[in-house]
């Protein structure tokens, strides 16, 4: 009998021990449903539809709450899909192996883990890893883990994954038993890592007070390749860098006043990676559906261009691939649509929009000047998205979002994002390209699309100034009804609107169109959340989608809520926006499509959610975008070597450490006492950088002693003082500023 070695079994025992995520969990105890999180409201009640997802890209494996694998999924290539949605064109071959689980023999008793009536539940190790633990024998205790294997460095992702079985003995004495492991098909093979054969039984023998580890492997057909990559690595190994990849992916983040928001932001970042899917190849092949669960083989676009965004700068490699992959599939083919750059500005722009993140968070010019087929692409969407201004001004036409149509003639959300395209790209035309000429044309397009945004959009509302969805040429609002899309005749009001699946207005700030404070923006998405917005709904505090006797709310609008955010109530106090989010959360850290979607009873009231359509890749990758720039504060420009550190997360301080930004590494942290505020930040990188420190003062304040030597000047933030502070970080250096008033 050869078992895992047993160093190799120490340290995974060592591994398992923790630290786990406190706020996405779940287990049955005493028959009764136990949760992290009690203010979820998916803490009320547990259906199948409850799954905890991990994946290497490669791979994705979807467990439920004894951890089984549901789901063991793995893909093909992408290819043109002329469907009858407006915002869905290609997808690709998605292989499933289901149901994948162990029995486990105890002396003389074997348990199906997949259908145990007992206690178990499943934690989050490291707040990434799902571990299960089961509580079925008193003689020992039972983890399953499962992880989709990847280095440290992301180069190697095997398509397979480990579902590892570790059985500890309770007892004084030497116990004896035996492992099932799933059986094979013509999906999957199974074999194990550490040099242990798999056999349909697996027998062992423990020692008292001693563990066995039994390293499953599941990998894609055909699987010698795969499995040529495991073995260069124990289990231990693979383990270790995986969850060291996830580390480097997010950082590791503290927000100790408010534990919800620093682990909510680190699952939203692996809903956005679990959902991006790759060929046999190592090529990006689209996404998941919406996102991580369930498995669908279309692509919608919008969703996974936001689902992407956010990782353009945690992992540079998938951002190359991505522009790469974008580059070839934005544009809609002529079809049941007529297709072009106009079928949908921000779908055909997104490569660009990626672009230009990748250049400023890499400054990796031989990227563009290198590939010349690409930058040709790139800059021939500009120049077709630049001929399409509409109404005499600067303003390009857009016909739709993703499935919904953009709204009048002059569409606010994707002008911004147009604005934001030409902006960005114009920087990589000039100093990647070196193509002045273009660099020109496209800062004069954005220049007046700024202009006439600023002139057209922006109109009265229940706040003040305010933009709004959209308008027409001839300055009015477009006719529609509550719930209804581009409807005319008597039924017809003005579109005094906020959609829902608008999200490039929530991200204005993000790509530099205005600033986070800008009243207009504000006003806007507190608007969105309330009944002015003739497509909110009271109920469920958020913003419908279609007709309201068939459709529910989407839960990008519930995001857009949170731009509006402005101190630590409306933030995160009881109807805050980060609540009515924590509250649609599901147990394990995900958010779905439409959570009062009931698709046999239409909709249902507020405190009835439900695990609606699938898990929201979109709505997770806006939120990574907006919490990272606006409330951590931090923004990298990588060819100037600068960082921008400006916190604003009104319900806790924090400690962010070693995160990526692109080509830079750094850690940052915020800590205030009552009468001063320390902004401190270290430089890992080999080269000296830039800080801009930006601390806000409490209302009403002015600054008594600045820390720092360098000349410091005041700004302003939502009104409140600011002390701007420059200064430079030399490689591995330390700096805090620390403002007292």
């Amino acid at each position: 009998m050869r078992t895992a070695l047993p160093h190799v079994c120490k340290i995974v025992e060592k591994t398992l021990s923790g630290p786990y995520g406190r706020m996405f969990r779940a287990s049955i105890r005493r028959g009764k449903l136990e949760v992290g999180d009690e203010m979820s409201l998916f803490a009320r009640h547990l259906d199948e539809d409850l799954t905890f997802d991990i994946g290497n890209n490669a791979v994705l494996m979807n467990l439920d709450l004894k951890g089984t694998i549901l789901q063991f999924v793995y893909y093909g290539r992408t290819y043109a899909y002329d469907h009858g949605l407006p915002g869905v064109w290609c997808q690709n071959y998605s292989t499933i192996a289901r149901n994948l689980g162990c029995r486990v023999k105890v002396g003389d008793v074997t348990y199906d883990l997949r259908k145990l009536p007992g206690e178990y539940g499943t934690s989050l190790l490291e707040n990434v890893l799902p571990v299960t633990e089961f509580s079925v024998d008193d003689r020992v205790s039972i983890k399953l883990i499962a992880f989709a294997p990847i280095s440290t460095d992301g180069s190697v992702r095997p398509r397979a994954g480990v579902y590892g079985v570790l059985i500890t003995n309770r007892t004084s004495g030497r116990i004896a038993g035996a492992v099932y492991p799933p059986e094979g098909s013509e999906h999957v093979t199974i074999t194990s890592l550490d040099g242990v054969e798999v056999k349909p039984e697996m027998p062992y023998e423990i020692r008292a007070g001693g563990s066995y580890w039994l390293p499953l492997v599941i990998a894609a057909v055909p699987a010698d390749r795969e499995l040529d990559k495991l073995e260069k690595k124990t289990s231990a190994q693979w383990l270790r860098s995986t969850l060291d990849y996830f580390a480097s992916l997010t950082g590791r983040l503290e927000t100790p006043g408010d534990p919800y928001a620093g682990e909510f932001f680190v699952r939203c970042m692996h809903q956005c990676f679990n959902a991006t899917v790759m060929d046999e190849c190592g090529e990006i092949a689209g996404e998941n559906s919406w996102g991580s669960y369930p498995v669908r083989d279309e692509i919608w676009m919008k969703d996974f261009h936001y689902t992407l965004t956010p990782l353009v700068a945690a992992d540079p490699e998938l951002g190359r691939r991505a522009i790469r992959w974008f580059s070839r599939w934005s544009v809609r083919y002529p079809g049941r649509f007529a297709g072009g750059i106009r079928h949908s500005i921000s779908n055909s722009l997104a490569p660009v929009a990626m672009a230009g993140l990748y250049y400023a968070v890499t400054g990796d010019k031989a990227f563009f000047a290198d590939d010349c087929e690409l930058s040709g692409r790139l800059l021939g969407l500009l120049d077709g998205a630049i001929k399409l201004t509409v109404g005499g001004t600067g303003l390009l036409a857009s016909e739709f979002i993703s499935d919904g149509r953009s709204a009048g003639d002059y569409h606010t959300g994707s002008n911004i994002f147009a604005w934001y395209c030409l902006t960005s790209f114009a920087r990589v035309a000039e100093e990647a390209l070196g193509n002045k000429e273009a660099a020109q044309r496209y800062r004069r397009a954005a220049g007046r699309i700024k202009r006439d945004l600023l002139k057209h959009n922006i109109i009265d509302g229940p706040f003040g100034k305010q933009y709004i969805e959209g308008v027409n040429a001839d300055g009015s609002l477009p006719a529609t009804r509550p719930y209804g899309r581009g409807v005319e005749g008597p039924d017809a009001i003005p579109y005094m609107a906020h959609d829902g699946e608008e999200s490039d207005t929530t991200l204005a700030s993000f790509y530099g169109f205005t600033t986070y404070d800008d009243p207009a923006l504000q006003n806007y998405k507190r608007f969105a959340l309330t009944e002015d917005n003739v497509i909110y709904s009271p109920v469920q505090e958020g913003i419908m989608w279609g007709d309201h006797n068939a459709c529910s709310t989407t839960f990008p609008g519930y995001v857009s809520g949170l731009a509006a955010a402005c101190d630590a109530e409306t933030f995160s106090g009881p109807e805050g926006y980060l609540t009515r989010i924590r509250k649609l959360t599901d147990l394990d850290g995900s958010i779905w499509w439409w959570p009062y979607a009931d698709f046999k009873n239409s909709y249902r009231i507020a405190g009835h959610v439900t695990r609606g359509l699938g898990k929201c890749g979109w709505a997770s990758g806006v939120f990574c975008c907006l919490f990272m720039s606006q409330f951590l504060g931090v923004n990298c420009d990588a060819p100037t070597r600068t960082l921008t550190f400006r916190p604003f997360l009104p319900s806790s301080d924090f400690t962010w450490e070693r995160f990526r930004m692109g080509a830079g590494i750094f850690s940052a942290s915020c800590r205030r006492a009552k009468e001063s505020v320390t902004l401190e930040v270290t430089n890992h990188n080999a080269h000296h950088v830039t800080v801009r420190y930006r601390a806000v003062l409490p209302e009403g304040y002015s600054p008594k002693s600045v820390s720092l030597r360098e000349d410091y000047s005041i700004g302003a933030f939502f009104g409140n003082r600011v002390v701007e502070v420059e200064s430079s970080l030399k490689p591995g250096e330390t700096k805090a500023l620390r403002v007292s008033w």
